[in-house]
């Protein structure tokens, strides 16, 4: 389970580091820079590991990773473009945009940690306390987390 915030006005891409087998919990980056994109994942961890490499390799929609139409097991992948595109893959090869809901709102938040983030976000927390929050209330994630900027 996850929360991954993009902190629009700042340019700040962040996750909490928790993944969860079973009962056993690791700690992971969620987040890598990509073809000067800044992307993460959240979902099955073996399969974020596709994502990012299909992504790395130029995300052609004919060459999609099966896990990308699989409708038991999933993965969400967004890929935050140098121009602050929000494009998030989602059981398809083709990106919905979010780029508006993140100008409008001035974030887009998705995985398990999401509703905790949210209110922290509209209550006027920055993304390190967000992410604080959601570790506190959130048992699904946490582990510590990472921050990326777009502007590195």
């Amino acid at each position: 389970m996850t929360v991954i915030i993009w902190d629009h006005r700042a340019g700040l891409l962040g996750a909490d580091k928790q993944a969860t087998q079973s009962d056993l919990v690791r700690r992971v980056t969620k987040i890598r820079r990509i073809r000067d994109h800044l992307c993460a994942a959240a979902g099955d961890w073996d399969q974020a590991q596709e994502m990012f490499k299909w992504f790395e390799d130029g995300a052609n929609p004919a060459e999609a990773p099966p896990c990308i139409r699989h409708k038991e097991d999933w993965v969400a992948f967004v890929a935050i473009t140098p121009d602050k595109r929000v494009l998030k893959y989602e059981r398809s090869p083709l990106p919905m945009d979010f780029t508006e809901a993140a100008v409008s709102d001035g974030w887009y938040v998705f995985g398990s940690g999401r509703d905790f983030a949210i209110g922290a976000l509209a209550a006027g927390a920055d993304i390190y306390t967000a992410l604080d929050i959601v570790a506190r209330f959130c048992c699904n994630c946490g582990n510590g987390h990472d921050i990326f900027s777009i502007h590195e």
